[in-house]
């Protein structure tokens, strides 16, 4: 069961929805000021899995709740539901070490909050950095602990675990939050991205069809499942998928990235660089879309234009090691080799706390 919260906690819908929680705008909430703040966090729905785009996406709301959060603190000190959402605004604007900072000095205050704090603090420890399930896997666990008939606290472990590369105890956690709630649509959409990254393709179509099917506007499961088409050679199968995304969330970057990989994969490279360049004209900071126009410029030795596409990746997400790799390629290419060795070493070093990245790090 979810646990109790108190009526000044503010999450937005879709995590309320994640975890089970019902939230509603409280007398409480309405007298501290707090009804414009609640109201853009239970009617924003986030269509696709990427918090960052997201967050991004909703940022003067979010820095207009967050200093909400902080007056209606001020007027009311030490309130556990305000403080949380604090924290939780925080940890949606990517400001993960103050974010757990505050998580962080709830937890002994709290102890009626601590399932909730235990799966946020490892959220947040997820969200931060390649590698942080590993960190996240005692908090999740604490959360289990704690709740052990939540299916969140069961989904989040497994995501944990799956960034970890623990894909047997991801694999066990996501079934166990799917016993729980037969019809708990994230739990279908993180067993198939665990079934995806085991390179079972079948089983994870299924799953991620199973997930669209309790919950339709699940952007993510529906990116994923595209995936899992392209990668099982279902190509027109899957450009169908992205191209529908790109019908129900216009403003998604991903259905465009989505499209790119097909054409890409088809050799098509002119159309890709034409889906991607679309994808970077609705978010030009998407570090996917920048990324996979640097690699597919750098294949084609357009070393000059691949370099600035790949700067930008890796200023968006620092600790890509594949985005490093790649951008330490282009550079040699363009001559700058004393910069392309100092990339190559926080690659290393990256890869070492980030399992799946051994091949890169043997490369470079």
């Amino acid at each position: 069961m979810p646990p109790a919260v108190p009526p000044t906690l503010i999450v937005f819908a879709e995590d309320a929805r994640q975890m089970e929680v019902v939230l509603s705008l409280t007398p409480e909430l309405e007298a501290l000021g707090l009804g414009p703040s609640y109201m853009f966090f239970a009617e924003s729905e986030f269509d696709t899995f990427d918090r960052y785009y997201d967050a991004r996406r909703a940022l003067p709301q979010l820095k207009s709740a967050l200093a909400s959060f902080r007056e209606a603190l001020r007027r009311v000190p030490g309130d556990p539901g305000i403080t949380f959402s604090v924290g939780y605004a925080l940890c949606c604007l990517r400001a993960f070490d103050r974010a757990l900072s505050v998580f962080r000095k709830l937890w002994p205050l709290c102890p009626h909050l601590r399932s909730l704090l235990a799966v946020w603090i490892g959220n947040a420890l997820v969200m931060r950095s390649f590698g942080g399930g590993v960190q996240a896997a005692e908090w999740f666990n604490r959360a289990i602990e704690a709740e052990p008939l939540w299916p969140y606290a069961h989904y989040r472990a497994a995501i944990g675990c799956r960034e970890s590369g623990d894909l047997t105890a991801a694999t066990s956690r996501a079934e166990r939050s799917i016993e729980l709630n037969p019809s708990y649509p994230y739990g279908y959409y993180e067993l198939g991205n665990i079934l995806l990254k085991r390179g079972d393709y079948l089983p994870a179509i299924a799953s991620f069809q199973r997930a669209l099917g309790l919950a339709p506007r699940l952007a993510g499961a529906r990116y994923q499942l595209g995936r899992a088409l392209l990668l099982s050679g279902r190509l027109a199968a899957a450009r169908a998928e992205f191209s529908r995304m790109t019908q129900e969330f216009p403003r998604n970057p991903f259905g465009y990235v989505g499209l790119a990989n097909v054409a890409a994969l088809e050799r098509k490279r002119a159309a890709a660089v034409r889906w991607l360049r679309r994808a970077l004209a609705l978010d030009p900071d998407n570090p996917q879309a920048s990324a996979n126009l640097g690699s597919i410029l750098l294949v084609n030795g357009r070393f000059d234009e691949a370099e600035p596409a790949l700067r930008r990746a890796l200023c968006q997400a620092p600790e890509d090691p594949w985005v490093g790799y790649h951008l330490a390629i282009a550079l040699a290419h363009r001559g700058k080799v004393g910069e392309a060795k100092a990339i190559l070493g926080n690659v290393i070093r990256h890869c070492e706390s980030y399992p799946d990245m051994a091949p890169v790090a043997e490369s470079a």
